[in-house]
C-alpha cells in the first residue's frame, strides 16, 4: 500500500512544477488550492477554445500550455527534464487538436468579382508615320542632295 501511495505522489509531482508549498507560502491560499485553480483554469480555457472557437480563448489555451510546459521544465530534475517536458508537450499537442479545431490561416471571406461584361473589340492597325522634312532648302542649297 505504501508503494501505491508513493507512486501516486510521484505521478502528480511533475504536474505541480511551480506550486510547491515553498512557492505558495506568501500567498493567502495553499499549494493544493493554487494547483486546483491552475487545473480549473486550464480546463476552462480548453472548453472555451473547443466550444466557442474564439481567438481569445485559443490564445489563453496556448499560453496556459506554454506556461505549464515551462513550469514542468523548471521543476523537473535535470536527469528527467527532457523526458518530462517532452511528455508534457506531446500531451498538450494531442489535446490541442481538439481545442484548436477549425483553426486556419486562410481568410474566411472571399469577394467574387463578376466579369460578365464583355470588353469591346480592339482593332490594331500597324501604321508608320514618317514626318516630312520641314526645310528642303536653305539659302539656295538643296538639303536632299549630298555634295
Amino acid at each position: 500500500m505504501a508503494f501505491a501511495r508513493n507512486r501516486a505522489d510521484r505521478h502528480d509531482a511533475p504536474a505541480r512544477p511551480g506550486l510547491p508549498p515553498a512557492h505558495t507560502a506568501e500567498l493567502p491560499v495553499s499549494a493544493t488550492t493554487a494547483y486546483t485553480a491552475w487545473q480549473l483554469f486550464g480546463t476552462a480555457s480548453f472548453i472555451a477554445s473547443w466550444w466557442l472557437r474564439a481567438t481569445g480563448a485559443r490564445l489563453t489555451w496556448t499560453a496556459w500550455g506554454a506556461t505549464t510546459t515551462g513550469m514542468i521544465w523548471a521543476a523537473s530534475p535535470a536527469t528527467g527534464r527532457t523526458v518530462a517536458t517532452g511528455l508534457a508537450v506531446l500531451t498538450w499537442a494531442a489535446v490541442s487538436t481538439l481545442a484548436l479545431r477549425g483553426l486556419s490561416l486562410r481568410s474566411s471571406s472571399f469577394v467574387h468579382v463578376h466579369n460578365d461584361v464583355q470588353s469591346p473589340p480592339v482593332h490594331v492597325r500597324p501604321d508608320i508615320h514618317v514626318p516630312q522634312p520641314l526645310v528642303e532648302r536653305v539659302e539656295g542649297r538643296d538639303l536632299r542632295s549630298v555634295d
